[in-house]
């Protein structure tokens, strides 16, 4: 606790931190997961995405041909937005998290009403800076050097909507001076966080492959049923990393403050 306050953490110790605060705050995590991700997996849920792969691979010529491309398209664009729109909440709420951890106020517990009004009356600033960073992301996207760049210096966008009044532009430039100085670390951790990421995924998809419907069969309601709550658990517990993110975001902050009162 008293070393996040003063330097900036290796990786391990950051992983070690958010253990510790994602466990302590399941009361808090497994309601607001709920609220941001069965909206979302209930959506795709609907978007036959095995079935538009399976006929792209087969014929792919046909598929552009009869109009099914540029609609699966349209449509996984507008669920992408959808999904950036709710699940923006889970980081907001994890800095929040983070942020009352390792900043405690009087040594009070942040109850589960206070802690979704909070992430509510935030929703809208986080999701407009969400939305502007993928905009510019998707315009640079043709040069993979802009993308990668902007992907790394806008890296705590969210985490600065969530906890202050900055969003849009501002939260752009806020996380920007956050990495000057230091993008190659910056651009490591984020990176690794992100493998992590997804290779944990991986890993809860094979052990909850069996218990999904096979591929191409007619979705019953208790099969969506299954497939909605697997989904939405293996995103939640998925979710740790962006904790790891809000708590590396606190430990900058906070390292950083303490530097600066050092010098002056």
């Amino acid at each position: 606790m008293n070393d996040i306050t003063h330097r900036e953490l290796r990786i391990i110790e950051i992983l070690s931190e958010t253990f510790k605060l994602f466990k302590s705050s399941l009361r808090l995590i497994v309601p607001l997961c709920l609220l941001a991700l069965i909206p979302v997996n209930l959506i795709e849920l609907f978007f036959p995405q095995d079935v538009f792969l399976a006929a792209l691979l087969t014929d792919p010529v046909g598929v552009v041909y009869s109009g099914l491309y540029n609609n699966s398209i349209l449509f996984f664009g507008v669920t992408q937005v959808i999904r950036l729109i709710f699940t923006c909440l889970v980081t907001g709420g994890y800095t929040y998290l983070a942020m009352r951890r390792f900043i405690p106020d009087g040594g009070t517990q942040a109850s589960l009403s206070g802690f979704i009004d909070f992430v509510m009356g935030k929703w809208i600033s986080i999701a407009f800076t969400g939305i502007l960073f993928y905009c510019i992301l998707s315009l640079s996207a043709i040069m993979i050097f802009p993308a990668v760049y902007f992907a790394v210096i806008f890296i705590f966008h969210l985490n600065i909507a969530a906890v202050s009044g900055e969003r849009g532009f501002k939260a752009l430039i806020a996380s920007a001076r956050l990495v000057r100085g230091r993008f190659l670390k910056r651009m490591f951790y984020g990176i690794t966080f992100l493998i992590m990421q997804f290779a944990l995924a991986g890993v809860l998809a094979r052990l909850t492959g069996g218990l999904y419907p096979p591929v191409g069969a007619e979705l019953t309601l208790p099969g969506g049923i299954l497939i909605l709550a697997l989904n939405v658990l293996t995103e939640t517990i998925g979710s740790i990393f962006i904790m790891a993110q809000a708590v590396w975001f606190v430990n900058i902050l906070l390292s950083r403050k303490t530097q600066q009162e050092g010098v002056s």
